[in-house]
């Protein structure tokens, strides 16, 4: 699946509070559970943000790793 614009994917399964991904564009394989983009990304946790260029996350593996141009800020 293709999705464009103002685009929102949320985790919740275990997270407290819920990781959020913002993006203009997302491609998912739900066969194969991955998504991913090569537009701007912003992640948020809580009160920590992260913003960077590109993103690929495993939903088997439970892994996201963005690609590059990646800033972020943590609060305690």
């Amino acid at each position: 699946m293709q999705f464009n614009g103002d685009v929102r994917a949320m985790a919740e399964r275990g997270r407290d509070p819920p990781l959020t991904i913002r993006t203009e564009s997302l491609d998912i394989d739900l066969v194969a559970r991955r998504a991913e983009t090569r537009a701007d990304v912003a992640v948020e946790l809580g009160r920590n943000r992260l913003a960077a260029t590109g993103l690929h996350a495993d939903m088997k593996a439970d892994a996201l790793r963005l690609e590059s141009a990646v800033h972020g800020e943590y609060a305690r």
